[in-house]
Protein backbone atom coordinates (compact mmCIF):
# COMPACT_ATOMS: atom_id res chain seq x y z
CA UNK A 1 0.00 0.00 0.00
CA UNK A 2 1.06 3.53 -0.72
CA UNK A 3 -0.47 5.09 2.78
CA UNK A 4 -3.64 6.34 1.10
CA UNK A 5 -5.29 3.75 3.78
CA UNK A 6 -4.36 1.89 6.87
CA UNK A 7 -5.59 -0.85 8.90
CA UNK A 8 -6.13 0.11 12.65
CA UNK A 9 -3.26 -2.43 14.35
CA UNK A 10 -5.63 -2.88 17.66
CA UNK A 11 -8.50 -4.11 15.31
CA UNK A 12 -6.93 -6.01 11.95
CA UNK A 13 -10.60 -5.88 10.01
CA UNK A 14 -11.38 -2.30 10.35
CA UNK A 15 -9.76 -0.01 7.70
CA UNK A 16 -9.26 3.54 8.52
CA UNK A 17 -9.94 5.66 5.04
CA UNK A 18 -7.59 8.86 4.50
CA UNK A 19 -9.52 12.22 5.29
CA UNK A 20 -10.48 14.55 2.10
CA UNK A 21 -8.12 17.23 3.54
CA UNK A 22 -5.42 14.96 4.13
CA UNK A 23 -2.33 15.86 1.62
CA UNK A 24 -0.54 13.13 -0.26
CA UNK A 25 1.44 12.08 -3.32
CA UNK A 26 0.52 10.44 -5.70
CA UNK A 27 3.15 7.23 -7.01
CA UNK A 28 4.24 8.30 -10.71
CA UNK A 29 3.24 6.04 -13.65
CA UNK A 30 4.92 3.16 -14.19
CA UNK A 31 7.26 2.98 -17.34
CA UNK A 32 5.43 0.20 -18.25
CA UNK A 33 2.22 2.09 -18.72
CA UNK A 34 3.90 4.94 -20.39
CA UNK A 35 5.86 1.98 -23.08
CA UNK A 36 2.14 0.44 -24.04
CA UNK A 37 1.04 4.10 -24.66
CA UNK A 38 3.41 4.39 -26.70
CA UNK A 39 2.72 1.13 -28.49
CA UNK A 40 -0.87 1.36 -28.29
CA UNK A 41 -0.72 5.03 -30.45
CA UNK A 42 1.97 3.45 -32.98
CA UNK A 43 -0.86 0.26 -33.28
CA UNK A 44 -4.10 2.37 -33.19
CA UNK A 45 -2.75 4.43 -36.13
CA UNK A 46 -2.64 1.63 -38.41
CA UNK A 47 -6.86 1.29 -38.47
CA UNK A 48 -8.20 5.26 -37.64
CA UNK A 49 -10.82 4.14 -40.12
CA UNK A 50 -12.30 1.70 -37.75
CA UNK A 51 -13.29 3.80 -34.74
CA UNK A 52 -14.57 1.39 -32.86
CA UNK A 53 -11.72 -0.96 -33.31
CA UNK A 54 -9.87 2.11 -31.92
CA UNK A 55 -11.73 2.39 -29.15
CA UNK A 56 -11.79 -1.39 -28.28
CA UNK A 57 -7.89 -0.89 -28.07
CA UNK A 58 -8.31 1.98 -25.72
CA UNK A 59 -10.17 0.77 -23.51
CA UNK A 60 -8.10 -2.72 -23.46
CA UNK A 61 -5.14 -0.37 -22.24
CA UNK A 62 -7.27 1.26 -19.87
CA UNK A 63 -7.42 -2.06 -18.30
CA UNK A 64 -4.13 -1.88 -17.86
CA UNK A 65 -3.71 1.49 -16.42
CA UNK A 66 -6.80 0.65 -14.02
CA UNK A 67 -4.46 -1.92 -12.19
CA UNK A 68 -1.94 1.09 -11.59
CA UNK A 69 -5.05 3.16 -10.13
CA UNK A 70 -6.07 0.52 -7.97
CA UNK A 71 -3.08 0.83 -5.95
CA UNK A 72 -4.21 4.08 -4.60
CA UNK A 73 -8.08 4.17 -4.83
CA UNK A 74 -10.24 3.17 -2.43
CA UNK A 75 -12.98 2.13 -5.24
CA UNK A 76 -14.68 -1.71 -4.44
CA UNK A 77 -16.59 -3.72 -6.39
CA UNK A 78 -19.89 -3.12 -5.30
CA UNK A 79 -19.99 0.07 -5.05
CA UNK A 80 -22.13 2.34 -6.71
CA UNK A 81 -22.54 5.32 -5.22
CA UNK A 82 -20.63 7.36 -8.58
CA UNK A 83 -23.55 5.87 -10.74
CA UNK A 84 -25.57 9.13 -9.96
CA UNK A 85 -23.30 11.46 -11.50
CA UNK A 86 -23.73 12.58 -15.22
CA UNK A 87 -21.64 10.61 -17.63
CA UNK A 88 -20.58 12.22 -20.51
CA UNK A 89 -19.84 9.93 -23.59
CA UNK A 90 -19.79 10.35 -27.13
CA UNK A 91 -21.98 8.74 -30.13
CA UNK A 92 -18.64 6.04 -30.61
CA UNK A 93 -19.28 5.11 -27.07
CA UNK A 94 -23.31 4.81 -27.21
CA UNK A 95 -22.37 2.41 -29.99
CA UNK A 96 -19.92 0.32 -28.74
CA UNK A 97 -22.47 0.03 -25.35
CA UNK A 98 -24.95 -0.89 -27.80
CA UNK A 99 -22.94 -3.25 -29.63
CA UNK A 100 -21.68 -5.11 -26.70
CA UNK A 101 -24.80 -5.80 -24.81
CA UNK A 102 -27.07 -5.59 -27.69
CA UNK A 103 -29.43 -3.06 -27.06
CA UNK A 104 -30.08 0.05 -29.14
CA UNK A 105 -29.43 3.46 -28.24
CA UNK A 106 -32.25 6.02 -28.64
CA UNK A 107 -32.45 6.94 -32.37
CA UNK A 108 -32.34 10.95 -31.35
CA UNK A 109 -30.40 11.22 -27.94
CA UNK A 110 -33.42 12.34 -25.12
CA UNK A 111 -33.47 15.60 -22.62
CA UNK A 112 -31.58 13.43 -19.89
CA UNK A 113 -33.51 13.89 -16.20
CA UNK A 114 -31.81 16.43 -13.86
CA UNK A 115 -30.27 16.11 -11.06
CA UNK A 116 -28.66 13.17 -9.65
CA UNK A 117 -30.46 10.17 -11.54
CA UNK A 118 -29.41 6.61 -11.03
CA UNK A 119 -27.30 5.39 -14.40
CA UNK A 120 -29.42 3.39 -16.92
CA UNK A 121 -27.29 0.33 -16.80
CA UNK A 122 -27.04 0.05 -13.22
CA UNK A 123 -28.41 -3.44 -11.91
CA UNK A 124 -30.98 -4.08 -9.26
CA UNK A 125 -28.18 -5.23 -7.34
CA UNK A 126 -26.38 -2.64 -7.59
CA UNK A 127 -23.90 -4.23 -10.26
CA UNK A 128 -23.55 -2.85 -13.69
CA UNK A 129 -24.98 -4.27 -16.42
CA UNK A 130 -22.31 -2.87 -19.02
CA UNK A 131 -19.25 -2.98 -16.97
CA UNK A 132 -16.68 -4.48 -19.64
CA UNK A 133 -17.99 -2.17 -22.19
CA UNK A 134 -18.72 0.98 -19.98
CA UNK A 135 -17.47 4.32 -21.37
CA UNK A 136 -13.86 6.59 -21.14
CA UNK A 137 -15.29 8.67 -18.34
CA UNK A 138 -16.88 5.82 -15.60
CA UNK A 139 -13.01 3.73 -16.35
CA UNK A 140 -11.27 6.88 -15.05
CA UNK A 141 -13.25 8.06 -11.81
CA UNK A 142 -11.80 6.95 -8.91
CA UNK A 143 -11.88 8.01 -5.17
CA UNK A 144 -8.75 8.58 -3.41
CA UNK A 145 -10.41 9.00 0.68
CA UNK A 146 -13.34 7.71 2.71
CA UNK A 147 -15.89 6.25 0.46
CA UNK A 148 -18.53 7.76 3.23
CA UNK A 149 -17.74 11.19 1.06
CA UNK A 150 -18.83 9.53 -2.29
CA UNK A 151 -22.73 9.24 -0.94
CA UNK A 152 -22.52 12.99 -0.61
CA UNK A 153 -22.60 15.98 -2.54
CA UNK A 154 -19.27 17.68 -0.77
CA UNK A 155 -15.56 17.88 -2.74
CA UNK A 156 -13.20 15.10 -2.12
CA UNK A 157 -10.13 13.64 -3.35
CA UNK A 158 -10.90 12.18 -6.71
CA UNK A 159 -8.14 11.05 -9.44
CA UNK A 160 -9.68 10.63 -13.08
CA UNK A 161 -12.19 13.47 -13.38
CA UNK A 162 -13.21 15.15 -16.27
CA UNK A 163 -13.26 18.41 -14.38
CA UNK A 164 -9.97 18.21 -13.20
CA UNK A 165 -7.98 17.23 -16.65
CA UNK A 166 -8.30 13.13 -15.81
CA UNK A 167 -5.29 13.48 -13.59
CA UNK A 168 -2.68 12.66 -16.56
CA UNK A 169 -1.77 13.62 -19.77
CA UNK A 170 -2.03 10.06 -21.24
CA UNK A 171 -5.53 9.94 -19.53
CA UNK A 172 -6.13 13.24 -21.42
CA UNK A 173 -4.58 11.94 -24.57
CA UNK A 174 -6.97 9.20 -24.80
CA UNK A 175 -9.80 11.38 -23.88
CA UNK A 176 -8.93 14.18 -26.76
CA UNK A 177 -8.31 10.64 -29.41
CA UNK A 178 -11.67 9.49 -28.39
CA UNK A 179 -13.35 12.91 -28.93
CA UNK A 180 -11.59 13.30 -32.43
CA UNK A 181 -12.75 9.61 -33.69
CA UNK A 182 -16.50 11.02 -32.39
CA UNK A 183 -15.81 13.81 -35.39
CA UNK A 184 -19.08 15.70 -35.61
CA UNK A 185 -21.50 13.25 -34.05
CA UNK A 186 -23.48 14.05 -31.01
CA UNK A 187 -21.82 13.64 -27.32
CA UNK A 188 -24.51 13.95 -24.35
CA UNK A 189 -24.83 12.17 -20.71
CA UNK A 190 -24.89 8.31 -21.36
CA UNK A 191 -28.82 8.91 -20.04
CA UNK A 192 -29.60 10.92 -23.44
CA UNK A 193 -28.76 8.11 -25.01
CA UNK A 194 -29.48 5.37 -23.43
CA UNK A 195 -33.66 4.68 -21.57
CA UNK A 196 -33.81 2.91 -18.57
CA UNK A 197 -33.39 -0.90 -19.11
CA UNK A 198 -34.75 -3.49 -17.57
Amino acid sequence: MFGWFKKNKKEPQKIIYRDKADLFELPPIPEELHQQFRNLQTETSGYMSEPLRVLKSMYQYMDSYNKFISSFSVCQRGCNHCCKNDVYITSLEAEYIAQGVNAAPNSIPENKEMGKVLCPFLGESGECKVYEFRPFNCRTFHTLDDPKYCETDEDHMIYGSAGHGYGSSILSKIHDAIKQLNGKHKSDDIRAFFSKRS
